[in-house]
């Protein structure tokens, strides 16, 4: 038996397991909000597992794109069905115990029960379940496992394995894209994958592959700061207004100063000034497109609860007289009820508040959005190329801290790079700023060695985990070598950084945020994730490496 024909089994059993739970849980007179609310999560689950299986199996049970996708998303797939299984294996074993698992939707049925049937009429076994449970209720029934405690502990598990699930048809979508965009594109419009909350993954991975409209230009309008804003601040609080457009928002701005090649054409009115403007007008298309402030896919409450922290960008201005772009970004919608707050950048936090670290869970929390932020950028198909604690905007959340009672911040990843799909080709251009340079892969310091890969921004992460864990920047951590490599214009060597970072891990990692936490951060410095050297297979399999080995360790740590 092949894995996918596992699979499927996997899957029409897991969704009898669901439908003799919500046979239960509805069959339950107390219909309060918290019982309500665990059965609108139950068929959200069963609505998953059903648009799943049609959206990738044929009638006959054979997965569709078998011979495209790699051993290791298949493997996956089948690892997570059966960690699903096991949260599920008590209500499964209590099920099959009481004759619940195999019903037929009524007595007349003509037909037999099929996978197929299972996941078509999961309405007419529930009513057989709640028929049987009132024989069952003068007998004995484990009703301890129908606790609300419970049951919401064994959802949250069902739903965080569904999660990776997800994840996984990312890098499924992204494997088959490699083969023509008419597979891909297909997606877009499905409203199953809609149901899978891949349609939106589907989009983006066919932007980064598009052209920029010719239509496309700078934001109109003005930007009035905030005037208690630092004036050399990385990223501001303002208010942006049109009034042609009849806009009055208040926005956060990310400055990006202009390079010296375009400084200088801008100057003399060079023919190459528009060429050099070229990257950063694509990035902006690119962030406002696949990014909309109006689709019910990316509302920013969604975009948070599925692990991918990044603001909405409205786009963007040029302020050639100031040497400047101006990234305009939309705030999450939680930030209009605070009456006050400034955005800091990761950077400014960490170095203005070194004796007053945040909660340890916070940090935790950090560590993770940005990490669970990075492994969806990477399912989208595309690498940031500019992961460093300065792009990072910090903003408070509608979470409290229970020790402490201060809101938590929650890290936004904007100081986008010239990001693209990472299939596409990239140039070898040098690039000397020195700080930037702390950050990026040995491979990618100064003159570049190697096209910019997935594994350089996960080394870029490993700077930025490094910075949250010890709270220190790394212009703080390696003030000498920086002020030695601005005094000679001369990066130190780029191997000789990295053997420092993780000594420096080492020594400082395991006290102050764990054993777990720093074999995390270790691994994204050394790239050593253990994955073999098949390019396609190598990708995808460097992802899930990475979800399991640092997503899913860091993530532990938010409870401390």
């Amino acid at each position: 038996m092949d894995i996918f024909t596992t699979t499927v089994t996997a899957i029409t059993e897991i969704y009898r397991i669901t439908i003799f739970i919500k046979g239960v849980v509805t069959d339950i007179e107390n219909r309060d909000a918290d019982q309500q609310e665990i059965r609108d999560k139950l068929d959200h689950e069963l609505l998953f597992l059903d648009s799943f299986k049609h959206l990738f199996f044929d009638n006959d049970g054979k997965f569709i794109y078998d011979s495209r996708l790699p051993d290791s998303l298949k493997r996956d797939v089948e690892i997570l069905l059966s960690a699903l299984k096991g949260t599920l294996a008590e209500y499964g074993m209590l099920a099959a115990k009481h004759g619940m698992l195999d019903l037929e939707p009524d007595d007349d049925a003509d037909t037999a029960t099929t996978q197929e049937d299972d996941l078509k009429s999961p309405s007419g076994r529930i009513q057989r379940v709640q028929l049987m449970l009132k024989d069952l209720k003068s007998r004995t029934f484990d009703w301890a496992l129908f606790d609300k405690k419970k049951l919401t502990q064994t959802l949250a598990a069902y739903s965080g394995w569904t999660e990776r699930l997800r994840q996984t048809m990312s890098l499924m979508l992204l494997t088959l894209a490699a083969f023509d965009k008419s597979s891909i594109r297909k997606f877009t419009n499905n409203e199953e994958a809609r149901n899978l909350g891949i349609q939106h993954v589907a989009r983006r991975q066919l932007l980064a592959k598009t052209e920029t409209p010719a239509n496309f230009s700078p934001l109109q309008g003005r930007i009035i700061e905030d005037t208690e804003t630092s004036s050399d601040a990385d990223v501001k609080l303002a208010m942006y207004m049109n009034e042609k457009q009849q806009i009055n928002e208040k926005v956060v701005v990310e400055y990006r100063k202009y390079g010296n090649e375009l400084i200088q054409a801008t100057k003399f009115g060079s023919p190459r000034e528009e060429d050099l403007k070229a990257s950063t007008r694509n990035l902006a298309w690119l962030l406002h497109t696949a990014f909309p402030v109006t689709s019910e896919d990316d509302d920013p409450e969604t975009i948070e609860n599925s692990g991918f922290l990044a603001l909405p960008c409205l786009g963007y201005i040029d302020q050639p007289g100031k040497h400047r772009f101006l990234f305009v970004y939309r705030l999450p919608s939680e930030m209009t009820t605070l009456l006050t707050f400034q955005p800091l950048t990761l950077h400014s936090l960490i170095s203005g508040n070194v004796r007053n670290k945040p909660p340890l869970g916070n940090r935790f929390f950090m560590a993770h959005a940005l990490a669970s932020t990075v492994l969806n950028i990477h399912t989208f198909g595309w690498v940031h190329k500019s992961i460093r604690s300065r792009g990072v905007i910090m903003l408070p959340s509608s979470g409290v801290s229970t020790s402490s009672g201060s809101r938590w911040l929650k890290p936004y990843l904007t100081g986008w790079g010239i990001a693209r799909a990472v299939i596409d080709g990239t140039e070898l251009a040098a690039d000397n700023e020195i700080e930037s340079n702390f950050y990026r892969h040995p491979k990618r310091q100064g003159k570049p060695e190697d096209t910019f890969d997935i594994e350089h921004d996960l080394y870029a992460l490993g700077v930025v985990l490094l910075e949250i864990g010890v709270w220190e920047t790394i212009g703080m951590m390696f003030a000498t070598e920086i002020d030695q490599a601005t005094a000679t214009n001369h990066l130190p060597e780029a191997e000789g950084l990295r053997t420092a970072y993780i000594q420096k891990a080492y020594a400082k990692l395991s006290k102050e945020m764990g054993e777990a936490y720093m074999t995390a951060v270790v691994k994204c410095l050394t790239g050593d994730f253990e994955v073999g050297p098949k390019e396609d297979d190598r990708r995808s399999a460097l992802i899930l490496e990475f979800r399991e080995s640092v997503v899913e360790v860091v993530v532990k740590g938010i409870g401390l």
